[in-house]
């Protein structure tokens, strides 16, 4: 290495001068050059290149940030306002708060949630993440909503905007991740297609921010429809260099087609289809000419996106199609438009209320628009007056087809007559209310702001003076960042950690030691629909994630169940609680909030006192009385006993136990701490099951290191004189928490038990069915004679079955069944397309029981039986291909583009 010449990195004769590579002049080159030149060791040489490659990096980032620094400075003027509380508050953006409004938490912290519009996107956001990252075998199938339902193929999770903030962020910083990488993301690819409208940098910058931090998408961005419309800016920029003849390659158009197709939010991609068909169609007739190469390419990008999205598209739409929820929203479109009015708040967001100031005073001709999000058209103070100015300007030469988009959009959320109808009634639209349209009025305003600032910038009297432009598209743009960044972190609440934190109550974490499986009913907002996913408790109720049969069956056990849009939930007033279908559903506990008694006054109305009472008798620390207990009527659920604990110092239970007398069985015993007694009242034993009518059962009862008083009642000789009640329903009171007072159902069946009488019925009949006992009888919306003569040939007297279940995951069981005749097999296992079962290794073929559930018929012997989940079972072999033909044509792309693993061809 000789004067500053760099060999085997450079040539001889040039010399590098604050890192530029210049000549050297002949007659200055070393006499002694050549004798002094030496090959530099591997290191050395090594050094070098590395040194080499760092300079040209980091002059190339140098230069690339004075370039775009509008669009950086403005990128980064709305990030430090977003992650200012983060930064220099120490609190994070969550909504999490707003699961104190509901029970359980409500009884164990007092806070008030900041935005309570946000209790949807936090209910139901952060328990799909959670179950993603603990349990992936639920991607087939999600056991915790609605007795089970197709797992993440069903929800919109898979979009990349939830799933890789779900799997690489802690739970804490879940929503930053959501947030950022829509804004992010929508960002830089507006940005692109500006700059492909050839818009200039900074208009580009301008127009990147009014897009991305649109007010319209914000209060938006922890909900699924974001997931599509953070994708409109990318599939714009296709338009625009298909139409420049630019390449478009296959690997980022397959990519950008799964993420729409797995975006989960119907009506939002379908706004796009129409807006990028409609834009490239106006391009094609302005220009004259049809770029077929690359409608070529998006056409094979968009096949081989369907092809490898498939088991979660099919799977979606299948589960889409059961719920009937697109024939109850088919009128929906053109019934709620904007008035007239509503257009002040494109400069007065606030003119109604705001929620996060829990004030909303709201407008009653919304109508179903009437809350914060869905009334929100905010594109930004400092971007409307540079959208009119755009609309005048030469710069953008399709501005007159975005003004005339801008108008139509506005014509149809305001509800222009005719034109509302006519749009309403357009696929992909008429399941959505028009106002949602305004979701596409960011796109017209991010192209004409940006054809303003270019136009205001470019103009001939202040091009000269280029200080003052640049200081002024720096001004526009950090203005515009402010403006939008500051409505955004207004309405998004930022908690300190341990508020954003979901804790385990103690009625949770009773429920979660309990052996399953096993489901639950709570009542009213206890354990808010979705949010049993947390803590893996299966839920029978749900938000937009249930079959329009099922939510039939929910009809009957509370006929208002479905009073809201997509929310399933029970009114302890309006609910049979002793329905057959709860127990039909595996249904174990019914929960209500401590604070409300309708159950428990239903339970208290329905027990019968069998003998009048008598003074209280005292139980000293490690005595037992008794009492013969006659099953004198076919409704003897359950026993209810008055007993009190002595006020004593020391712990203590209590234990109380149902003997068989003719063969000294235990068949029911339970412990009672003196907690549980001070919090009780009266106390239940169950009967259901252990005795028929006219048997006995022995009752004991009896005291460990404490005293009690048990409510005295006449007796025959001989027998301890207690009183108890007779309950009538098959419901008894379990646990009372401070959190919850969780009642047990008696009538509940076992997720898989064995029947014999089968009987066909029509969906009227199932749905009326009020008497029928479904742990001996399966109803039949099909015909089975031979089945049924079979089943009902067996005696009696040797219908027993022995059920072991050996495994239970979400995607997997397995029970092995040991009988001496045949049975059926039947579960409370929704029968859907997802659904295979095995036995002792061999398909077998399930038939439709109940209505809904999967029944197997079953031989003697001992047999293992394998139910298993797969969505999209049946094109999983489409997905593999279209890997595949994708992995073909990207080969054959890179050879046809003259590069064959990373060499140039000759």
């Amino acid at each position: 290495m000789s004067d500053g010449v760099e060999y085997g990195v450079e040539s001889p004769g040039r010399a590098r001068a604050n890192g530029i590579i210049a000549p050297v002049p002949a007659g200055e080159m070393p006499a002694n050059h050549s004798a002094t030149m030496r090959h530099p060791s591997p290191s050395e040489a090594s050094k070098g290149s590395a040194t080499l490659a760092g300079r040209r990096l980091r002059t190339t980032a140098r230069r690339a940030i004075r370039k775009h620094r509008v669009a950086l400075i403005g990128l980064a003027a709305f990030h430090l306002v977003i992650l200012f509380p983060t930064l220099f508050m120490g609190r994070i953006l969550s909504p999490n708060d707003v699961y104190y409004h509901y029970a359980p938490w409500a009884f164990s912290r007092s806070v008030e949630a900041q935005n309570p519009t946000l209790d949807a996107a936090a209910t139901g956001i952060l328990p799909v993440a959670s179950l993603v990252r603990g349990e992936p075998s639920a991607l087939h199938w999600n056991r915790y909503l609605a007795s089970g339902i197709p797992g993440f193929g069903s929800s919109v999770i898979l979009s990349p905007f939830i799933l890789l903030p779900a799997l690489l962020l802690p739970l804490s910083l879940l929503y930053y991740g959501i947030v950022l990488l829509k804004l992010n993301f929508a960002f830089l690819f507006t940005w692109l297609w500006l700059r492909e409208e050839r818009l200039g940098k900074r208009g580009a910058a301008f127009g990147a921010i009014t897009f991305a931090a649109s007010g319209i998408f914000s209060v938006w961005w922890l909900m699924h429809p974001t997931n599509a419309t953070a994708l409109y800016p990318a599939l714009l920029y296709v338009v625009a260099r298909a139409f420049q003849r630019k390449r478009l390659p296959l690997a980022p158009l397959v990519v950008l087609a799964i993420m729409s197709i797995l975006a989960g939010f119907p009506a939002m991609i379908a706004y796009a289809v129409y807006t990028v068909a409609g834009y490239a169609v106006y391009r094609a007739i302005r220009e004259r000419s049809i770029p077929w190469r690359a409608l070529r390419s998006v056409a094979a990008a968009l096949a081989i996106g369907l092809m490898i999205s498939a088991p979660f598209f099919f799977t979606f739409f299948d589960f889409l199609r059961r719920t009937g929820y697109l024939e109850a929203r088919s009128s929906i479109s053109a019934m709620h438009v904007y008035p007239l009015a509503h257009l002040e708040s494109f400069v007065r967001p606030y003119r109604l209320g705001d929620p996060a100031a829990r004030l909303w005073i709201g407008d009653p001709a919304l109508g179903w628009s009437n809350d914060f999000v869905e009334a929100s058209v905010y594109l930004g103070i400092v971007s409307l007056p540079l959208i009119f100015a755009g609309a005048l300007s030469r710069k953008g030469r399709h501005r007159w087809f975005w003004l005339a988009f801008f108008v139509v959009i506005l014509l149809l959320i305001f509800g222009l007559p005719g034109m509302s109808r006519m749009a309403g009634a357009l696929p992909g639209l008429k399941f959505s209310p028009l106002t949602r349209l305004r979701v596409l009025l960011p796109i017209p305003a991010a192209y004409l702001a940006a054809a303003g600032v270019s136009a205001l910038l470019a103009s001939r009297s202040v091009r000269r003076w280029r200080a003052v432009t640049a200081l002024a598209a720096v001004a526009l743009v950090l203005g515009a960042a402010f403006d939008l960044g500051i409505f955004a972190a207004r309405f998004y609440p930022y908690l300190k950690p341990r508020v954003a934190r979901i804790p385990v109550t103690p009625a949770l974490e009773l429920l979660k030691r309990e052996p399953g499986p096993f489901r639950i009913a709570p009542f009213f907002s206890w354990l808010y629909p979705n949010t049993a996913e947390l803590f893996r408790l299966e839920d029978i109720r749900s938000h937009f994630s249930s079959e329009a049969a099922y939510r039939a069956m929910m009809a009957r056990i509370d006929a208002g169940s479905w009073d809201s849009p997509t929310v399933l939930m029970f009114n302890g007033l309006k609910t049979n609680i002793a329905h057959p279908f709860l127990g039909l559903l595996n249904v174990r506990y019914l929960i209500e909030q401590p604070n409300i008694d309708i159950v428990r006054w239903t339970l208290l109305a329905n027990t019968t006192a069998v003998m009048p009472e008598a003074a209280a008798i005292r139980i000293g620390p490690g005595q037992a009385v008794r009492r013969t207990v006659h099953i004198d009527s076919p409704k003897f659920e359950a026993i209810e006993l008055t007993i009190r604990p002595v006020q004593e110092p020391g712990a203590g239970d209590l234990e109380i136990a149902l003997i068989r007398p003719e063969t000294g069985q235990i068949v029911h015993e339970r412990l009672w701490s003196r907690k549980e007694l001070e919090r009780m009242d009266k106390v239940y034993a169950p009967v259901r099951g252990l005795a028929r009518q006219d048997q006995a059962l022995l009752l004991t009862i009896r005291t460990r290191g404490m005293s009690v008083d048990v409510l005295g009642g006449a007796a025959p000789p001989g027998e301890s004189p207690l009183f108890y009640r007779r309950v009538e329903i098959p419901v008894i009171l379990a646990h009372e928490l401070a959190d919850g007072r969780i009642f047990q159902n008696l009538a509940e069946l076992p997720r898989h038990y064995a029947n014999w009488d089968l009987r066909e019925v029509t969906s009227e009949e199932f749905l009326e069915a009020k008497d029928v006992d479904f742990g001996s009888t399966a109803l039949l919306l099909r015909s089975s004679p031979s089945l049924a003569r079979g089943l009902a040939a067996v005696p009696r007297e040797e219908r027993r079955v022995v059920f072991r279940l050996l495994e239970y995951l979400p995607d997997r069981q397995t029970i092995e069944t040991d009988s001496q005749v045949p049975f059926l097999l039947a579960t409370s296992e929704k029968l859907t397309r997802e659904l295979r079962v095995t036995v002792d290794g061999r398909p077998a073929d399930p038939i439709e029981i109940n209505s809904l559930f999967a029944g197997v018929p079953m031989e003697a012997g001992r047999h293992r039986v394998v139910l298993t989940r797969r969505i999209g079972r049946d094109v999983w072999w489409l997905a593999i291909a279209g890997v595949l033909l994708f992995a073909a044509l990207w080969l054959f792309e890179r050879r046809w583009n003259g590069v064959s693993e990373g060499v140039p061809r000759e």
